[in-house]
């Protein structure tokens, strides 16, 4: 699954938007993504509290 920070700043699902990351679609590499900052290395942005619950919801709800 791919997350990506778009043009417009925000962060989320996207499968050719702004700068992305994969992630593998598996309960334990979405948790591991979230819980560090190598999100945020690879998107190159901070990733907020709000941002990472959404995109949790967002990454469980594809599973």
């Amino acid at each position: 699954m791919r997350i990506a920070r778009r043009t417009d700043g925000s962060i989320g699902l996207a499968d050719r938007d702004g700068r992305g990351a994969y992630v593998c679609p598996r309960a334990e590499c979405i948790e591991k993504v979230l819980a560090g900052d190598r999100l945020a290395r690879a998107l190159r942005t901070k990733i907020g509290t709000e941002d990472k619950e959404g995109l949790r919801k967002a990454l469980w709800d594809k599973l």
